[in-house]
């Protein structure tokens, strides 16, 4: 059976309580039979309701469902102090009460060292002293002299208490060490069972997590299926056989991610490839021509590719394309854009041998864009699960960007809307380039 572990203050809180519940209880035929000595016989109206203000205190420290655990303590003690100042004026003695002073030293000893201790008790005496009629002073007559010497022998007595407050301090400190030490021991045993469990419900969900990665796959490879035969169907219709070829080629590169997934079970592959920022932005390019033939007459896409002097990466290419691809689709069924423009470009400063990259896609509509829900989708992407029945270019996006260790987020204006992707490379150890890109017309003719 499983047992809370509770800490040394809990301990001692929840002790008080109870014994501050059992004092309440047996103490309440006194309080009544000195209410009514004390109201009807002597009269003494102020000491009763002190008396009752005392037993209150207990009451309240006695509840268990007022949070007291930073107070309770301390109101035990106070009321102990009270309660041994009050008895002792009341009787001119504290001979007779100081057992509520050893009470209070010893719960003192819990929290409080033993010089603390002795000063609180020594002033209380003292207090108590000032106010009664008993004195350490010997007077001349012999009965005085005797009874000064008989309380001062008292008072040296009571010091014999500090042996009990000695040995709860010693006691409290042991335990202290002791569950300190126990904890520090169980740290490392609580965190292998933690990874164990981990492992067990990793292991779990292991077979739906590949379900779900297939399903993303498959509706990833529809996607671009879907838009290469618009493309082929455009260029039947036109007779234009460089995007015709385009489209084969397209097709042949699909049917080998086909083949590879045959073959280890990865449907995107993760080779990378060496490449300039400038020389990705063109193959990215490249690889958003269907888009850029099918949307010609509406949305026009374009990729920011001036720099030629610039150092060379290891680019997971294959992860960056179907990201932009879906990125696409997202903004043509969400956004009717009217202009969509990428960008890549490097930030912050090379962290060993690694560096990060940028992926811009800057969104421009006639709609009002400011109504997308920003804050929905990046919490949607920072979730790092991807067991969900959603299968969408958003599931196939998240599933990319937790696999590159990437950072995708959106940020939106009234005219504009940005998607940011964040992710880092390794930089390729290899001199700058200085060729200028080749344009899309040198490659396949057309502009």
């Amino acid at each position: 059976m499983f047992k809370k572990i509770i800490s040394l203050d809990e301990t001692v809180d929840e002790a008080l309580r109870k014994a501050s519940k059992i004092l309440m209880l047996i103490s309440l035929p006194a309080l009544l039979i000195s209410g009514y000595r004390n109201l009807f016989v002597d009269f003494l109206p102020l000491h009763q309701l002190i008396l009752t203000l005392i037993w209150m205190g207990f009451l309240v420290a006695s509840l268990k469902n007022v949070d007291l655990i930073k107070i309770r303590f301390n109101l035990v003690i106070l009321l102990f102090l009270v309660l041994f100042l009050l008895t002792g004026y009341r009787n001119q003695s504290f001979i007779f009460v100081d057992v509520f002073l050893i009470i209070a030293g010893g719960l003192m000893a819990f929290r409080q060292s033993l010089f603390v201790i002795l000063c609180i008790l020594l002033g209380s005496v003292a207090g108590l002293l000032f106010i009664i009629n008993e004195t350490f002073v010997p007077f001349t007559d012999n009965s005085d002299s005797t009874y000064g010497l008989l309380l001062s022998i008292h008072c040296c007595s009571l010091l014999l208490s500090f042996v009990l407050f000695y040995t709860i301090r010693n006691v409290v400190e042991n335990y202290k060490n002791l569950y300190e030490a126990q904890v520090d021991a169980n740290v490392s045993l609580t965190e292998e069972n933690k990874k164990s469990y981990l492992k067990i419900a990793e292991g779990k969900e292991t077979v739906d997590e590949e379900r779900q990665r297939l399903k993303l796959s498959a509706f990833s490879l529809s996607s671009q299926m879907s838009k290469l035969e618009k493309v082929v169907n455009l260029a039947k219709k036109t007779d234009d056989p460089n995007l015709l070829g385009y489209a084969s080629t397209r097709i042949e590169e699909l049917h080998k991610y086909l083949s590879d997934y045959s073959n280890d079970g990865n449907y995107i592959s993760s080779e990378t490839k060496t490449l300039s920022i400038s020389e990705l932005a063109f193959l990215i390019e490249q690889y958003l021509r269907p888009f850029q033939v099918i949307l010609s007459t509406s949305t026009t896409i374009s990729v920011e590719n001036n720099r030629i002097f610039e150092t060379k990466f290891q680019f997971p290419i294959n992860f960056i394309k179907i990201i932009c691809h879906h990125l696409l689709e997202i903004c043509i069924e969400e956004f009717n854009p009217m202009k969509i423009n990428f960008e890549f470009q490097n930030v912050g400063t090379k962290v060993r041998n690694k560096q990060q990259i940028k992926m811009s896609c800057l969104i421009q509509s006639d709609n009002d864009l400011s109504q997308f829900d920003v804050l929905n989708f990046n919490k949607s992407i920072e979730n790092n699960k991807i067991l969900n029945k959603d299968i969408s270019h958003l599931g196939v996006i998240k599933a990319i960007v937790n696999r590159v260790s990437g950072k995708l987020r959106a940020n939106s204006t009234k005219d504009e809307l940005e998607f940011e992707l964040l992710l880092w490379v390794d930089v390729h150890i290899d001199t700058v380039s200085t060729t200028t890109p080749p344009k899309l017309k040198d490659i396949f003719g057309f502009d």
